[in-house]
């Protein structure tokens, strides 16, 4: 089954859209109408022990920064992706959204 957001082409114009995660997306069945799918990427599901959770949302309607703060997620650097768009730490979440951390990449 096609995600809502891929009906409408590869990507929507003037949104960057994140590559590294269109290979995890998911839909679990055990999805509600009050939780997001919350993606952690790099050292940041080293550090935590996990990579992908489903979150309830706080009411009222929460943001990205404030699921951030209530997950304990801290890195400088970070980048988040809400449905595969890159997004600001403002940006409000829905029910069934999937959320992403993407530490950034080192190397060496």
């Amino acid at each position: 089954m096609r995600r809502e957001a891929d009906k409408h082409g590869p990507q929507h114009k003037g949104k960057k859209t994140c590559p590294r995660i269109k290979s995890v997306l998911h839909t679990p069945s055990t999805m509600t109408k009050t939780t997001v799918r919350v993606l952690l990427f790099g050292r940041l599901r080293e550090e935590h022990g996990w990579g992908d959770r489903l979150v309830e949302l706080p009411r009222p309607a929460a943001t990205v920064a404030q699921l951030q703060q209530q997950l304990g997620i801290s890195c400088p650097g970070l980048r988040w992706a809400v449905n595969q768009d890159f997004v600001t730490p403002e940006q409000p979440l829905q029910p069934g959204d999937e959320l992403a951390f993407l530490p950034p990449v080192t190397g060496g």
